[in-house]
């Protein structure tokens, strides 16, 4: 669980795709006890050997929880 401030968040990850397929990764925020989640940001990565890094900002306020989908 994450409290986001009034000036906001920063979430910021490395992620790595390699392989034949095409994958998409999605970040997603969720309120505290709600059950659905909304999709705030869908990363097509290149199919390479090099780690890439995502810069998310955030400026909505409240408690929420961030979930990593891939």
């Amino acid at each position: 669980m994450t409290t986001v401030t009034t000036r906001g968040l920063c979430l910021r990850f490395w992620y790595r795709a390699y392989g034949a397929q095409r994958v998409k990764f999605n970040l997603l925020q969720r309120a505290s006890f709600d059950v659905n989640a909304t999709l705030i940001s869908s990363i097509r990565p290149n199919l390479d050997i090099d780690w890439r890094e995502a810069i998310i900002y955030r400026q909505t306020s409240g408690n929420y929880e961030f979930i990593f989908e891939g």
